[in-house]
Parts: structure tokens; C-alpha cells; sequence
């Protein structure tokens, strides 16, 4: 579907057309797809992963903007508890003296990794997610992004000290 915009629209001051079979003579069309803009903006339109999660309203954007801080504020946490996890089982392994990855190897250890690996997709599904949202470059979501992540991290962040291994004299 060709559209056509009033002549001094573009921000090169002429004509593109938007059908994909033009000759641009050696530079790539200029235009986003519809409802992505390449720069930060602030705006309470926004079509947000999935074309059913439109923002259309302040409203919309103020509960969407609470989702996404919270979002990332979860992400931050599973980040700690998979690494908590992590530590405590390795810890359990070394107490009850399992020496070579063959020893520590039980049926009690895969299921630990079977749920790590579960914890691991969703963290990194997450993170994804995150990343899309950051991408819209819609300020108000960049801002609920980075606010839940610092908010997540101030929450759970303080918890990873304590299980620094104690042999790392860095810290």
C-alpha cells in the first residue's frame, strides 16, 4: 500500500515514496516501520511485543509503564535467586564431599539443573523482553525499564554479598 506525504514532511525535504521496489540510488528508504521511531520520544502511543498490547491512552501508559517496572524488578530477582541456588547447591555438594563432576552428578544435582535451566529460559526470555521494550525507545518505557531494574537491584542486589565465595579476597 502506497501512501504519499505532503512535501516537506520528510526530514530530507523531498519525496520518498514507500513502495519497497524504488531505486533510492545507493540509500536505504528512510522510513521506520508504522508506530517505531528510531530516536527516544515520549509519546502514549506505543504498540508494546505483541500487536495486542497497544497503547493508547495515558491510562494505558501509566499501567503499562507499572507492568514493565515490575518486570524488570522480577528480572533483577531471579537473576540473585538463580545465583543463590547456585551457591547453596554447591555448597551442599562440597559438604557432603563430592570432588569430581561424575560425584556430584546425583539425581538430586540434575534435578537442580533441570530447574536452572527452566529459571534460565524464563531469565533470559525476560531479559529479551526487556531489550525489545528499551527498543521501542519510548522514554516513558525506557525510564519504567530502568527504574524496575535499579528498584530490583537495590531490592535483591544486597543479597549477593553474602554468598561471594569466600577464597575471592576482592571483595
Amino acid at each position: 500500500m502506497a501512501t504519499t506525504m505532503p512535501m516537506g514532511t520528510d526530514a530530507h525535504h523531498h519525496m520518498h515514496p514507500t513502495s519497497t521496489s524504488s531505486n533510492h540510488s545507493g540509500h536505504g528508504t528512510h522510513q521506520a516501520s508504522p508506530g517505531h521511531q528510531g530516536y527516544f520520544h515520549f509519546s502514549d502511543h506505543a504498540i508494546v511485543l505483541f500487536a495486542g498490547w497497544q497503547i493508547n491512552s495515558t491510562y494505558g501508559m501509566v499501567l503499562s509503564c507499572i507492568g514493565i517496572f515490575f518486570l524488570a524488578w522480577f528480572y533483577e530477582g531471579l537473576k540473585i535467586l538463580r545465583e543463590r541456588w547456585f551457591y547453596k547447591s554447591l555448597q551442599q555438594e562440597r559438604s557432603q564431599g563430592a570432588t569430581k563432576i561424575t560425584e556430584s552428578f546425583s539425581g538430586r544435582c540434575f534435578g537442580n539443573h533441570v530447574i536452572q535451566t527452566i529459571l534460565h529460559i524464563i531469565q533470559i526470555t525476560l531479559s529479551y523482553f526487556l531489550m525489545l521494550i528499551f527498543m521501542t525507545y519510548n522514554g516513558y518505557l525506557c525510564i519504567a525499564v530502568v527504574g524496575g531494574s535499579g528498584a530490583g537491584y537495590l531490592t535483591f542486589g544486597w543479597l549477593r554479598k553474602t554468598f561471594q565465595d569466600s577464597s575471592d579476597h576482592c571483595h
